[in-house]
């Protein structure tokens, strides 16, 4: 089998000598969806095209559209970085990593989007998501802005979501997620879906007069679902299946290098000071929603906690929360608060 010669607009690239093989788009892109992941693995190097689907990311993919009903010659399909790098490595540490992004972009990826002009991109992972959303700092990895619609430099929107290889390392639970956002990307390519303006309500609740107006407001609406979700400190500090590093188009390498150095310092010492120290996986604060686009934000704090225990555990809503029976759900019993209601759901 073949390892595919370099582009000869490959010259100058930090990985011009470094990356191994070339791959070019998949699929014609006739749904309107232009899918864009990272960069070439083994297979994708040795075919010379993306997420092949007897490959590990690739066979997730595939997986993915089979069950979101998808063609997959439908889509556009093709990567950030078209080699494969050394160790299947783009973190932002390597020396190659942020040229060859921007290089890559600019020499393949940004001129096959304008000649198919697609109605939407869907970006598999935080790499090509950085790179169309110019997004930069904590808590605005693929976890928190997936699945919205985001503007470009290109003009087209872009909808992110988790990369397939994040699913095969132990989140296979997200793969629903992922289907939902294909999904949803296709729609908007239809036109068959637009995201709503809203104008969105998050309240943070400062007093007890405060909290107890809140317990009254759940109590007037029993038949209303009443989701919940808790933060500790860890989290709080960016403990997650991102990284806090992002990808900022707009600066300069030199830039976005010290950029990122910074943030990685500040999130290590973050780390640093609430691992091992008496407020590792405690809960730091609960969020509560009866509707969409509002929300109140409670201190776990002595004089709050019975109001929220009282909000939880004798409030006859239906609760809800994600991944609240395997994590926040354990957390709250620790401090002896149990959800209870007319039906208790688990969105993951």
């Amino acid at each position: 089998m073949p390892i595919f010669p370099k582009d000869k607009k490959c010259s100058g690239c930090a990985l011009e000598h470094l990356g191994k093989s070339f791959t070019r788009p998949d699929g014609d892109g006739s749904c309107g969806v232009y899918v864009v992941a990272e960069s070439a693995g083994e297979n994708e190097a040795w075919d010379g095209l993306p997420l092949r689907p007897y490959a590990e990311a690739g066979g997730m993919f595939q997986r993915i559209v089979t069950r979101a009903g998808v063609s997959r010659p439908g889509l556009r399909i093709y990567n950030t970085v078209q080699c494969r790098p050394p160790g299947d490595d783009l973190d932002w540490r390597r020396p190659y990593a942020i040229p060859a992004i921007r290089h890559c972009a600019q020499a393949h990826l940004h001129p096959d989007i304008r000649a198919m002009q697609p109605r939407v991109i869907l970006a598999l992972g935080n790499v090509p998501a950085r790179e169309f959303t110019g997004l930069s700092g904590k808590k605005l990895g693929i976890s928190y802005i997936r699945g919205y619609v985001y503007p470009t430099a290109l003009g087209i929107p872009c909808i992110p979501t988790f990369h397939p290889s994040f699913l095969r390392h132990g989140k296979t639970s997200y793969m629903g997620v992922v289907i939902h956002d294909l999904q949803r990307a296709v729609a908007y390519a239809r036109g068959e879906w637009q995201p709503r303006s809203r104008t969105k309500r998050y309240h943070e609740v400062t007093s007890l007069d405060g909290a107890r107006a809140v317990l009254t407001e759940i109590r007037a609406h029993p038949d209303l679902l009443l989701a919940y979700d808790i933060e500790t400190y860890l989290s709080a500090q960016g403990e997650d299946e991102d990284s806090p590093l992002m990808y900022a188009g707009a600066l300069t390498v030199e830039d976005e290098q010290n950029e990122f150095a910074a943030l990685d310092e500040g999130y290590l010492e973050g780390q640093r000071k609430v691992r091992g120290s008496a407020l590792e996986g405690r809960i730091k604060s609960v969020q509560l929603s009866l509707r969409q686009d509002e929300g109140w934000y409670f201190p776990f704090q002595d004089d709050f906690i019975p109001i929220i225990r009282e909000t939880l555990e004798d409030t006859p809503n239906s609760k809800a929360g994600h991944n609240a029976w395997w994590f926040d759900d354990k957390k709250l019993a620790e401090a002896e608060i149990r959800p209870r209601g007319k039906e208790l759901h688990d969105t993951m």
